[in-house]
């Protein structure tokens, strides 16, 4: 299981990567560029997501409690079974997603 800090991660270019169960709570990864990346079953908890590109990313029974997604681009991403409580997702765009409420 990966554990990164969560100054490593700013502005990461990481498309593509495997995340899948990463400990990443209260990561930074503002405006960083995730198209594809596999967060399944990660901890997002805390995490800053803000201006993301999360296009197409896999969060499938990811932890994104109290997790920032302002302004992320959502388009074509999977949240099945994710648990979302206490998400701000306010200004983000949603195209095409799965297992976000009301999508």
């Amino acid at each position: 299981m990966a554990r990164v800090s969560k100054e490593e991660l700013l502005a990461l270019d990481g498309q593509g990567a495997d995340f899948a169960e990463a400990q990443l709570e209260e990561a930074n990864l503002r405006g960083s560029s995730l198209p594809l990346t596999i967060f399944f079953r990660a901890n997002l908890r805390q995490a800053n997501l803000i201006q993301a590109d999360l296009t197409g990313a896999d969060l499938r029974e990811a932890w994104l409690e109290g997790a920032d997604l302002i302004e992320a681009y959502l388009k074509g991403a999977d949240f099945t079974g994710a648990n979302l409580e206490g998400v701000r997702a306010r200004g983000a765009f949603f195209q095409n997603t799965k297992g976000w409420p009301g999508s």
